[in-house]
């Protein structure tokens, strides 16, 4: 009776815990600042059904109004604004290629040039990479692949430079020009260009292209964020030396509002930069994506890494420009966070919010866990046999969490930068399945005694 009333004891508690990690935590935002009602009571209630600890907005429409507004907290626990600096993620993207584009049109640099006249190290075993052009990796259709085992690397040491020599003999996944690829490692490269090219880091040239911006340089100065909506902590993210052409560029949503406003402000750069029909039939520019919607086209980028998203979107037929930041991020939450960015530009152009999706994907994950946990401890408290499959049960999520990067071809760090609900969550099964079956053996060890 004894260890049946400590294994049901601990199922409860298992479920306990797997609830705690389904359901949101208590709301952490508190109103910071209020300017247009409708925005600001649309966007606190996105951030409020996200879970997001915190957010702040600005809308510039074409007669210069502005209106922005903020909710929540930042890391530090400080009030989250306007003016509140994150890591832009992807939207360094659309910077790095705008000050590609400005070099361009100075003459300092030609897009249609191989890269390898300004970088010989990119030159590798596969021939096809002295053919890969600037504008090709812009494009992404460099064919070089997404990069994730050289990205988001905590060594603010590192430089475009060195990540180029050290991925000199990766194979291009596509011929150049044909294949369209997202690769933030064609963005290393792209800074490593514009680096060598002017001998100036491309913090200080992306604040030479857009100096009312005020882009932040360094990833370390920024407040560390949320790598889950659902997550107590607050984690600094990785200071990636050669990442600002990819993601680690900072700014606040006051910065992304005027990088939007310095390109609307030259409408020919935006229209070569997004008149642009990659292979694949992917809508992307250079830097920039392209959407189309009922009054003109958009055009944007979001951007995430671990502790902060962000969104930038431009309306060039409006003269309207939206900027998002959220010190938060999370790969099971992306599409909501993106859903929850994209009701400002909805609200400011007088349509209807867009709808956030629910959370299925984290209640399947979790859930799952939790059941596996469930499973495999109640087996642990029945005969020789089910205790076997219990402890195979409860080993599985750990074989699978293994096992799972390399299938997607990312490291296996990325689960804790990325989705550390998991590594969490498989480390309670295990953790629960060994007390219920050290608890089994004490208790049959006292019952023979």
């Amino acid at each position: 009776m004894a260890i049946w009333l400590r294994a049901h004891a601990l199922l409860g508690l298992i479920v306990l815990v797997t609830g705690v990690l389904l359901c949101p935590g208590p709301s952490r935002a508190v109103e910071t600042a209020a300017s247009d009602g409708d925005v600001d009571a649309v966007m606190r209630e996105a951030v409020r059904e996200v879970g997001a600890p915190g957010a702040a907005w600005v809308v510039v429409e074409k007669d210069g109004t502005v209106r922005e507004g903020a909710t929540g907290v930042d890391g530090h626990g400080s009030p989250f604004g306007p003016d509140s600096p994150v890591l832009v993620g992807s939207v360094s993207k659309p910077i790095a290629a705008t000050v590609a584009v400005r070099l361009a049109d100075q003459g300092t640099l030609d897009l249609d040039a191989p890269v390898v006249q300004v970088l010989p190290e990119f030159a590798g075993e596969d021939q096809r990479r002295a053919h890969v052009t600037l504008r090709h990796l812009l494009a992404h259709t460099g064919g070089l692949p997404f990069g994730a085992d050289r990205l988001d690397v905590d060594d603010p040491a590192r430089t475009p430079a060195s990540v180029v020599a050290e991925t000199a003999d990766t194979p291009l996944e596509g011929d150049p020009g044909q294949t369209y690829r997202y690769s933030s490692l064609g963005y290393v490269v792209v800074a490593a260009v514009l680096e060598r090219a002017t001998g100036r880091s491309l913090g200080d040239l992306a604040n030479e292209t857009f100096p009312q911006a005020h882009l932040v340089t360094d990833p370390g100065s920024i407040p560390p964020g949320y790598r889950s909506p659902w997550s107590p902590v607050a984690q600094p993210a990785p200071r990636d030396g050669a990442g600002a052409g990819y993601g680690y560029l900072g700014g606040s949503a006051r910065s992304l509002a005027e990088v939007g406003r310095a390109m609307l402000a030259d409408p020919e750069r935006l229209r070569r930069m997004t008149d642009v029909s990659p292979a694949d039939g992917a809508v992307t520019g250079l830097g920039w994506r392209v959407s189309a919607a009922a009054d003109g086209p958009v055009v944007w980028h979001t951007g995430t890494v671990p502790g902060s998203f962000t969104a930038l979107f431009l309306e060039p037929e409006q003269g309207r420009v939206a900027a998002v930041t959220l010190p938060v991020s999370g790969v099971m939450d992306e599409e909501r966070l993106y859903a929850a960015a994209h009701r400002l530009l909805d609200v400011a152009g007088g349509d209807v919010p867009t709808e956030i999706p629910p959370p299925t994907l984290r209640w399947g994950v979790l859930g799952g866990l939790g059941l596996v946990g469930v499973v495999a401890c109640a087996l642990l408290t029945r005969g020789r046999l089910m205790r076997v499959c219990g402890i195979v049960l409860a080993l599985t999520p750990l074989a699978l969490m293994i096992a799972a990067p390399p299938l997607l071809d990312v490291p296996l760090r990325y689960l804790w930068l990325w989705v550390p609900e998991v590594p969490v969550g498989v480390g309670l099964v295990l953790v629960a399945a060994t007390i219920t079956l050290v608890t089994g053996v004490v208790v049959r060890h006292g019952q023979a005694g």
